[in-house]
């Protein structure tokens, strides 16, 4: 169990670090966050929680003036495959490095094509989410548009809920029934996260919150949120905290204020 999140919005960076923090009961073995910042896809992560790269981001000069980008993904990790290390925290980029992506869920089936993917692309680490990275760059290749190819790794071999962010401004949610996935809009801004209650910290009581059905494809750019497909039915395979004292750290509401 994991969580993952994406914003759309005014300093991006830092408000998705804040929905990770609000949703440490998913994990906080490691951190990882990805942005755009003058065209370029950029990541950044530790083998550490999410507070302390919050932190390193909010009290670092240089960091911080990456916060200026309005598009981010960021995750937070209990890890199920792999040791916790640098090499296996989320994000994973992309060889062309046209994409990130983060990852909540075990899909140990992808598994049996790390040989074969290992031949065609550098793979640093021991998870499954690092093989979904390469195998889904595959599918664009092969047919030319995110939104195949992301319907493609659902059918083989996705389990749990991804968000990829393109270094085209382009942010894309998918899940099944093992994972969650919430989005909302608000003030002009786009927030995507594991949990509502994460999402609700940062926005407001009266913010209408909703949850991503399986299969559907979430697709957030400048223009605002896209949901295409009508999704399948819900299977409650697992029963996810839903409810949770977040407001545990009175610096995290002075930034959520601040920012």
């Amino acid at each position: 169990m994991c969580g993952i999140s994406g914003v759309k919005g005014r300093n991006a960076i830092v408000k998705a670090l804040l929905i990770t923090v609000g949703q440490l009961e998913r994990g906080d073995l490691s951190s990882g966050i990805a942005w755009i910042r003058n065209g370029k896809l950029k990541y950044y992560k530790i083998a550490d929680s999410p507070v302390k790269l919050l932190y390193k981001v909010i009290s670092n000069p240089h960091m911080y003036n990456q916060t200026l980008s309005d598009m981010a993904i960021a995750h937070n990790r209990f890890p199920s495959i792999g040791q916790v290390t640098v090499q296996n925290a989320h994000p994973f980029i992309s060889c062309d490095k046209s994409f990130a992506l983060v990852h909540n869920g075990t899909s140990s089936t992808i598994n049996s094509l790390r040989k074969e993917l290992k031949e065609r692309h550098k793979i640093f680490g021991e998870t499954d989410s690092e093989l979904l990275t390469h195998l889904l760059e595959e599918y664009i290749y092969e047919h030319g548009d995110m939104i195949t190819a992301l319907e493609k790794l659902y059918e083989k071999y996705l389990n749990g809920a991804i968000i990829v962010l393109t270094r085209n401004r382009e942010i894309y949610a998918i899940r099944n029934s093992s994972a969650p996935i919430h989005y909302c809009e608000y003030n002009g801004e786009i927030y995507i996260a594991s949990t509502e209650n994460a999402i609700r910290n940062i926005t407001s009581k009266k913010a209408q919150i909703i949850k991503l059905k399986p299969r559907q494809i979430l697709r957030a750019t400048d223009k605002g949120i896209e949901v295409i497909g009508e999704g399948e039915e819900e299977k409650d395979i697992y029963k996810w905290i839903t409810e949770y004292d977040y407001d545990f750290y009175k610096w995290y509401r002075d930034i959520i204020r601040k920012y």
